[in-house]
């Protein structure tokens, strides 16, 4: 089963442009908005264990659509709130030159608790995301689009995607599926919210 909702990235891609050079002169790592997505199924994990029954104490182990010249790949990385986002994207990174390189592990390219796709793997605005079993769940964060939203009595310009969230509903309530997409879409735009 998939639950579809709108998610205003507007927020997010605002902190992106105004602090991605700041961030990477103290982090050495560009800021990306899969890092941020990551974090929040991490944290939505945490809140909604269901969606990620294997998950060990508490923190999900997301498999993280990477691209690569060679393709999209898909490592389990870790997404804890002790790293941070910075922590992630230099995971990121070292495994995306790892792969390039191809010297990545077969632990690095295990199952995770969770699939996350982005970028490339979602640049559609809409598309229904296959559960590799045994996970319970896996997100899509689709490609935005510039589109007027109502909002505080006027017509405003907001950058919105698509997320998917399919579940296998043996495993995960349609309740706890709908609420953990609306706690995630509530972390995007309140984006303060994953760097505190």
């Amino acid at each position: 089963m998939t639950l579809f909702e709108k998610v205003d990235v507007t927020s997010l891609f605002d902190l992106i442009e105004n602090e991605s050079a700041a961030f990477e002169a103290r982090e050495g790592v560009p800021l990306e908005a899969s890092a941020v997505f990551a974090a929040a199924l991490s944290r939505t994990a945490e809140a909604f264990p269901a969606i990620a029954p294997a998950a060990s104490s508490g923190t999900a182990l997301v498999n993280l659509a990477v691209d690569t010249a060679l393709g999209t790949i898909y490592p389990a990385v870790v997404a804890s709130r002790r790293e941070g986002i910075a922590g992630l994207l230099r995971r990121v990174s070292d495994l995306r030159s790892r792969a390039e390189a191809g010297s990545l592990t077969p632990q690095e390219l295990s199952l995770g608790d969770i699939t996350l796709i982005t970028g490339r793997g979602a640049g559609t605005i809409s598309s229904t995301p296959a559960v590799t079993p045994p996970q319970a769940a896996t997100l899509a964060v689709h490609r935005a689009e510039e589109t007027a939203v109502w909002k505080n009595s006027t017509w405003e310009p907001r950058r919105v995607a698509v997320a998917a969230l399919s579940f296998d509903s043996r495993m995960v309530e349609r309740e706890t599926a709908s609420d953990a997409l609306l706690f995630f879409r509530s972390l995007i735009e309140n984006p303060v919210r994953i760097f505190l």
